[in-house]
């Protein structure tokens, strides 16, 4: 049991207060500190706390929240003085930021380092609830959380909130998301198995493993491109299961989905400085969902291709390095113009077919009225 509080005698009596000397070194004992997003020593970071390999995102309120659970477990009357010394000492100051350590992923020589654990070429993993799905060309096999954490650290944001359950290929194949990609990939209602169907199905699942695979391989960096297969120019699609296939990829990965008609067209400008402000060191996937015709696709080449600059609004940018940027997901119904081999070189375009759409125009059903 550590103690971080003492005794205080006055002539009015016996008090408790907080020694804030003996909080700080509880506090960096039990994993508590500042992570420092940029290889820039000026900027003091967020909050944290490193449990066991997970990293947790913390405020001042949320520290002092943990700090009063832990004194609450105390027995008497440890929990009574440490409670009358928590309240009489009242929120946590700011102060605090500066007294705790810090920790990096970065070369700064005064950091604590941090290893966060990355996948490679070979093996994909995907922590959950109950365990971490670890991905390789031969096999799938769920693993112990801890089996993760014993490699190095990771985001607490990383790990799926639901349980996850392996299937073998007859049973996944029932379920309705699988069903649902296959329609997505149909033109008309009654395509069979043709090999431009199985050619767009085959794009699809390529693309979805590759936004999932936490490796950035600097070879063939690529931005992935839902479109429609039978969008051209005067004939804009839509409704064929695009921005679903992107949510669906949301629940797997730490995504960030912004609207891509409203940042798209302001990319690279000065209104657009700030687009990608939200984005922070855990994200895993940017979708730009429904982007329109005049998308600056051009804009976001060097972030395709090499480190991620983040420049906040008001606070230091900070800068992701290329091997652990998200990936991006662009949504559109309209056909990007193809300006040369740059735009090929930086793109996987995958044609949706237009099942869904002609589904609801003709019997007026929804997936999830298909489904149900």
């Amino acid at each position: 049991m550590r103690v971080f509080w003492e005794c205080n005698q006055t002539t009015k009596g016996t008090t408790w207060r907080i020694n804030r000397l003996f909080m700080y070194q509880f506090l960096e004992e039990n994993g508590f500190g500042t992570f420092r997003e940029s290889s820039k020593r000026t900027i003091e970071g967020n909050l944290i706390q490193i449990d066991e390999g997970v990293v947790r995102p913390h405020t001042l309120r949320s520290i002092r929240k943990w700090v009063l659970r832990y004194v609450d477990s105390l027995s008497d009357p440890d929990r009574d003085n440490g409670l009358e010394a928590l309240v009489r000492y009242g929120d946590l100051k700011e102060d605090l930021i500066t007294f705790l350590p810090v920790y990096s992923s970065s070369t700064i020589e005064q950091d604590k380092p941090v290893k966060f654990v990355q996948d490679d070429y070979k093996v994909s993993r995907i922590p959950f609830k109950n365990g971490v799905v670890e991905i390789t060309q031969e096999h799938i096999t769920v693993y112990p959380i801890r089996s993760l954490t014993d490699r190095g650290c990771i985001w607490e944001t990383q790990i799926n909130g639901n349980e996850i359950e392996i299937q073998n290929d007859s049973e996944f194949k029932k379920g309705e998301f699988y069903k649902f990609i296959q329609s997505a990939m149909t033109v008309g209602l009654n395509e069979d198995n043709s090999d431009e169907r199985n050619s767009r199905l085959n794009s699809l699942e390529t693309a979805i493993g590759y936004l999932v695979h936490r490796y950035n391989d600097p070879s063939v960096p690529k931005s992935v491109i839902f479109v429609d297969k039978e969008s051209s120019q005067g004939n804009v699609e839509g409704r064929n299961g695009k921005s679903l296939v992107a949510k669906g990829l949301s629940h797997v990965i730490p995504t960030q989905t912004l609207d891509g008609r409203k940042n798209g067209r302001i990319l690279g400008t000065r209104d657009g400085k700030f687009v990608f402000a939200s984005i922070k060191d855990d994200t895993r996937l940017l979708i730009l969902d429904d982007c329109s015709e005049d998308l600056r696709f051009d804009s976001i080449f060097s972030m395709i291709t090499g480190d991620f600059e983040v420049e906040r609004k008001g606070i230091d940018s900070f800068t992701i390095p290329s091997s652990k940027k998200p990936k991006f997901l662009i949504t559109t119904n309209y056909v990007l113009p193809q300006l040369g081999t740059s735009y090929v070189a930086r793109q996987h375009i995958v044609e949706f077919g237009n099942y869904w759409n002609l589904l609801f125009r003709t019997k007026n059903q929804t997936p999830s009225q298909v489904y149900k």
